[in-house]
């Protein structure tokens, strides 16, 4: 027999050995020092991190942008032709411009005070307060706030009876200021006149609220670098917006001004357009206007000065003359009537605008 087959047969006389439970638990069992102390230091780094971490949520919007390349009016198209307008709206340019545009994320912090940071300090770690968790709003003038060079912080400690207590550390100086029921400025050592208004009703906090009032140029790359512009599809003109926020309501009322704010410039530069091209159709057709006189008092002067008596010497040249004014004359009744046709459509757009705005 070959040694192939002998191999075989010692395969063959291998027999499957029960596998002993119990020894392999009291093996392991031995070792239970070890195992509780990683389960334990486990909990206690995910607590840990928990607590000290800031959760983050992420925010999620949806808008439809008019795209020119699946929708759109006939007369806008042919506007277009005649190239009275220029600019062409479609879903790639506005995501570029919901993505980039400085103005409009700036415009969106103006709008909700999104400069001023409020803090409740915690055992772990800090607490973003915003909207109606905050007791107090406060800000500065607007020549002052543009011109912040480096953020304004400071504490402010609620106490009984309406008043309120400020205080932090300027130029390597501590400053307390105390402010009563009814004031609404307070003096600090940075800012001479730094407003705030108490809501109703007076919240008291046995901890202070750290408040931190930066320019707002200085925040629009947080909330750019925050949010996420991508189409649904490319046959659709549905966007997804998304930002990613330490703070749900916060992150919400930014979604929803962004697109309130959106909207509004769209509709601004979409006015300006009809404000400009009924501008131009009004000049050009006072300009028609004029040719179409001055082709008809040539006309008349013509016909004036070579008069119908020498027919057969000057047929040829009347006839050229005639059939030439009768062509600008009527290339310019043509545009005059496409020109009054846009006129009217301009007309009937802004009116439609106008009852919108209202």
């Amino acid at each position: 027999m070959s040694k192939y087959n002998n191999y075989i047969d010692s395969e063959e006389d291998i027999v499957e050995k029960p596998i002993d439970v119990l020894a392999v638990f009291f093996k392991f069992f031995s070792y239970w020092k070890w195992i509780t102390a990683s389960v334990i230091l486990s909990l206690i780094v995910g607590v840990a991190y928990y607590k000290t971490n800031t959760p983050l949520y992420v925010i999620k919007s949806t808008i439809l942008i008019k795209d020119d390349k699946k929708g759109g009016t006939a007369e806008m198209g042919d506007l277009k032709k005649m190239g009275v307008f220029s600019t062409s709206n479609n879903v790639d340019n506005e995501i570029e411009v919901l993505k980039s545009s400085s103005n409009i994320t700036e415009q969106v912090i103006r709008d909700l005070s999104l400069y001023v940071n409020y803090t409740m300090k915690g055992t772990f770690r800090d607490h973003l307060i915003y909207g109606e968790e905050c007791p107090v709003n406060i800000w500065l003038d607007k020549a002052a706030l543009d011109s912040l060079n480096a953020p304004v912080e400071f504490d402010v400690l609620f106490l009984p009876k309406g008043k309120a207590e400020f205080f932090g550390k300027y130029q390597g100086h501590n400053f307390r200021v105390l402010a009563s029921q009814g004031d609404t400025v307070v003096s600090l050592p940075a800012y001479k006149r730094v407003y705030f208004k108490r809501k109703n009703p007076i919240y008291s906090y046995n901890k202070p609220l750290f408040v931190r009032i930066l320019n707002p140029k200085s925040v629009v790359g947080e909330f750019k670098g925050a949010l996420s512009i991508e189409a649904v599809s490319k046959t659709t003109s549905v966007v997804n917006i998304t930002l990613i926020t330490s703070h749900i309501t916060r992150g919400k009322d930014f979604l929803n001004k962004l697109i309130e704010v959106y909207s509004r410039e769209d509709m601004k530069d979409q006015n300006m357009i009809a404000a400009n091209t009924a501008s131009f159709i009004n000049v050009r057709l006072s300009s028609l206007t004029g040719e179409l006189n001055e082709v008809e008092n040539k006309v008349e002067n013509y016909k004036q000065q070579e008069g119908f008596t020498d027919i057969k010497s000057s047929a040829e040249i009347f006839v050229k003359k005639s059939a030439e004014l009768d062509q600008k004359n009527m290339e310019s009744e043509i545009q005059l009537a496409i020109l009054s046709d846009i006129d009217d459509y301009i007309n009937k757009k802004e009116s439609k605008n106008s009852g919108n705005n209202r």
